[in-house]
C-alpha cells in the first residue's frame, strides 16, 4: 500500500508543473484532497486486494497534487537561494509523513 502510494507520488511529481500551467491551483489543490480524502475513505469499504490497490495509486496521484504540488510552491516563494536543498529536505520528510 505504502510503496504504492509512493511510486505514484513519484511518477505524478514529474508532471506537476505542467498541470500548474494548465489549471487553476486552488482548483489542483481541491481536487487533490478530494482524490487522496475519498480514496482513503473508499478504502475501508473496499473486500478486494485489486480494489484496494488501485484505490492506493488514486490515494498517491491526490497526495502528489496537493501535497508535492503546495509545499514546492510555498518553497519557491520563501527560498531565493537553495530552493532545491530546501525542496528535496521538505518533501523527503513530508513523503515519510505521508506514508
Amino acid at each position: 500500500h505504502s510503496t504504492i502510494i509512493t511510486i505514484a507520488i513519484a511518477v505524478v511529481s514529474l508532471f506537476a508543473p505542467k498541470l500548474m500551467e494548465k489549471f487553476n491551483f486552488k482548483v489542483l489543490i481541491l481536487a487533490g484532497a478530494i482524490l487522496a480524502g475519498g480514496s482513503t475513505v473508499a478504502m475501508a469499504f473496499v473486500t478486494s486486494m485489486p480494489a484496494f490497490y488501485t484505490l492506493a495509486e488514486i490515494k498517491g496521484i491526490g497526495s502528489a497534487i496537493y501535497n508535492s504540488l503546495l509545499i514546492t510552491t510555498i518553497i519557491n516563494k520563501w527560498f531565493a537561494k537553495k530552493n532545491g536543498l530546501a525542496t528535496s529536505l521538505t518533501l523527503s520528510f513530508a513523503l515519510v509523513i505521508a506514508t
